[in-house]
Protein backbone atom coordinates (compact mmCIF):
# COMPACT_ATOMS: atom_id res chain seq x y z
CA UNK A 1 0.00 0.00 0.00
CA UNK A 2 1.13 3.16 -0.89
CA UNK A 3 1.94 5.29 2.00
CA UNK A 4 0.30 8.90 1.30
CA UNK A 5 1.67 10.85 4.37
CA UNK A 6 4.67 11.03 2.72
CA UNK A 7 3.35 13.07 -0.43
CA UNK A 8 4.17 16.70 -0.20
CA UNK A 9 2.55 18.00 -3.04
CA UNK A 10 -1.20 18.81 -4.01
CA UNK A 11 -2.53 18.40 -7.65
CA UNK A 12 -4.77 20.28 -9.89
CA UNK A 13 -5.67 16.72 -11.16
CA UNK A 14 -5.49 13.07 -10.06
CA UNK A 15 -6.37 10.75 -12.41
CA UNK A 16 -7.40 7.10 -11.17
CA UNK A 17 -7.79 3.40 -12.52
CA UNK A 18 -8.77 0.64 -11.61
CA UNK A 19 -8.43 1.43 -7.57
CA UNK A 20 -11.11 -0.79 -6.53
CA UNK A 21 -9.74 -3.77 -8.58
CA UNK A 22 -6.67 -2.73 -6.46
CA UNK A 23 -7.98 -3.15 -3.29
CA UNK A 24 -8.87 0.21 -2.44
CA UNK A 25 -12.26 1.06 -0.66
CA UNK A 26 -14.74 3.74 -1.86
CA UNK A 27 -13.37 5.76 1.45
CA UNK A 28 -9.43 5.26 0.89
CA UNK A 29 -10.30 6.66 -2.95
CA UNK A 30 -11.87 9.64 -0.83
CA UNK A 31 -8.45 10.44 1.61
CA UNK A 32 -6.46 9.85 -1.34
CA UNK A 33 -7.94 12.59 -2.94
CA UNK A 34 -8.29 14.64 0.16
CA UNK A 35 -4.28 14.75 0.71
CA UNK A 36 -3.48 14.57 -3.18
CA UNK A 37 -6.25 17.49 -4.82
CA UNK A 38 -5.81 20.81 -4.55
CA UNK A 39 -8.61 23.23 -3.20
CA UNK A 40 -11.03 22.77 -5.71
CA UNK A 41 -8.33 20.20 -7.52
CA UNK A 42 -10.46 17.83 -10.05
CA UNK A 43 -10.29 13.54 -9.03
CA UNK A 44 -10.80 11.08 -12.13
CA UNK A 45 -11.45 7.75 -11.33
CA UNK A 46 -11.60 5.16 -14.94
CA UNK A 47 -12.87 2.02 -13.60
CA UNK A 48 -14.55 -1.19 -14.65
CA UNK A 49 -18.25 -1.88 -14.56
CA UNK A 50 -18.56 -2.16 -10.21
CA UNK A 51 -21.76 0.06 -9.88
CA UNK A 52 -22.48 -1.10 -5.87
CA UNK A 53 -18.67 0.05 -5.41
CA UNK A 54 -19.10 3.43 -7.58
CA UNK A 55 -22.51 4.25 -5.82
CA UNK A 56 -21.00 3.96 -2.52
CA UNK A 57 -18.41 6.17 -3.97
CA UNK A 58 -20.24 8.78 -4.80
CA UNK A 59 -22.65 8.81 -2.13
CA UNK A 60 -19.08 9.69 -0.11
CA UNK A 61 -18.53 12.64 -2.66
CA UNK A 62 -22.24 14.11 -1.83
CA UNK A 63 -21.19 13.99 1.78
CA UNK A 64 -17.82 15.83 1.70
Amino acid sequence: MVEFEKFQNTYEIVLSTDLFDAGFTAINIINIWRKLLKINGEGILIIPDKKDQVKQLLDLVDKS
